[in-house]
């Protein structure tokens, strides 16, 4: 019988590691080297098990291995230092928005063939 809905259960993470899901929602990862060390921290055996995909490593690593990593001040040294460029890139002026209203431009569309 096929299954009629598929989801995600994502495990609860420590207080201290709530950072890793605001990094691992937001596609920054898939071209910062200190984000993808980062997830490779977590887990490198998971980390390769889940083709690269944080979203999919949280969902596999062990609560005792996020335990420990919770207590593991070098981790969290890195994990702020992470959140904390994520942070000061979204903050920063873009190209687009520094020139908002120099442009008739008001919307932007985007279509893609893939999905119709």
């Amino acid at each position: 019988m096929k299954a009629l809905r598929s989801f995600t259960v994502r495990p609860s993470l420590p207080p201290e590691l709530g950072a890793l899901e605001v990094l691992a929602m937001n596609l920054r990862w898939s071209w910062d080297d200190g984000t993808r060390d980062l997830f490779r921290w977590v887990d490198p055996e998971q980390w390769d098990a889940s083709v690269h995909d944080p979203v999919r490593l949280l969902g596999l690593v062990a609560p005792e291995r996020l335990e420990v990593l919770a207590g593991d001040p070098g981790f969290l040294r890195f994990l702020d230092e992470v959140h904390t460029g994520l942070s000061l890139y979204l903050s920063k002026p873009r190209w687009f928005q520094a020139r908002e209203g120099s442009s008739p431009l008001r919307s932007v569309a985007y279509f893609s063939p893939e999905f119709g």
